[in-house]
């Protein structure tokens, strides 16, 4: 509804009741929020609706935005800008286009309104991002550690069949490569054991014949040092005592001849001896 009326300069003006009520919302839903705004600016960059935020607005608040000079130059447009209150703000413009009127419409509202359903969506994001990384960190956690269950059993037993305990075993079940290599694992350790046993028996022998040996040689030792040398040393001292000193052609025949029998005995322990050194010495030389 149009009507003239006499407190303005302008050529005409409208009935404001209906202008707030189109273009002052306050209802949150209707797009504009709890800080938005629709409002009129004339050529003279006074308002001529009804501001949210100023009373009394109508021609007494000047709006020298970069939206104003942009919507009188240019016609419509949009763009963040400060506004009259010097808030920074989405706002929307356009020109009136209306005969007789030079004004201008702008829709505006608060930026820190208009990005908060962004911040709240991007913070959001984030904590179902960290949530979302958590649970897959858990689950790729108990997945790991079930997958390396089994390895982890083989490095343990492994290592004490390094340590000397054969018996070690790995228990697992399944047909998979794990399992199989396992098996493997298990047959190295029974054949390990079966070897242990076997090196083990075959010491034994060794050191069995070894006595034995180390036995027959003690008595073949014994039997030369009784039935060789004692016998010859108890012949030469038979023939000592049987030297007359004052025979003394006889003398000197029974010495020589006992010379000749040590130099026998000193051949026959140098030969018992050489018997008796270890094969080792002579190989190296010594």
């Amino acid at each position: 509804e149009i009507r003239p009326c006499d407190w303005s300069s302008d050529v005409c003006s409208s009935d404001l009741g209906s202008i707030d009520r189109i273009l002052l919302e306050n209802d949150p839903l209707s797009g504009l929020g709890y800080s938005g705004e629709c409002y009129l600016v004339g050529n003279d960059s006074l308002m001529r609706s009804t501001s949210r935020f100023h009373q009394p607005s109508i021609l007494r608040t000047m709006v020298r935005t970069p939206a104003v000079r942009a919507a009188f130059t240019s016609g419509q447009g949009s763009s963040i800008i400060p506004d009259y209150r010097n808030v920074m703000v989405l706002s929307s413009y356009n020109r009136v286009q209306t005969p007789g009127l030079d004004w201008v419409i702008l829709a505006e509202i608060d930026l820190k309104e208009t990005m908060q359903p962004v911040w709240q969506l991007r913070n959001s994001i984030i904590i179902l991002s960290v949530l979302i990384s958590l649970v897959m960190f858990i689950l790729a956690f108990i997945s790991a550690r079930w997958i390396t269950r089994p390895m982890r059993s083989l490095k343990e037993a492994a290592s004490r069949i390094g340590e000397g305990h054969l018996e070690a075993r790995v228990s697992m079940d399944g047909n998979d490569e794990i399992s199989q290599l396992a098996e493997s694992f298990n047959a190295m350790a029974i054949k390990l054991d079966t070897q242990q046993v076997e090196l083990a028996k075959e010491r034994t022998r060794q050191y069995e014949l070894t006595l034995d040996g180390q036995e027959t040689e003690r008595k073949r030792l014994s039997r030369e040092l009784h039935d060789g040398l004692g016998q010859t040393l108890i012949a030469l001292k038979l023939k000592l005592e049987q030297v007359d000193p004052k025979n003394t052609c006889d003398a000197f025949a029974t010495i020589k001849s006992v010379k000749g029998t040590l130099d026998d005995i000193v051949d026959d322990i140098r030969r018992i001896s050489n018997d008796l050194m270890p094969g080792s010495l002579e190989a190296f030389g010594l």
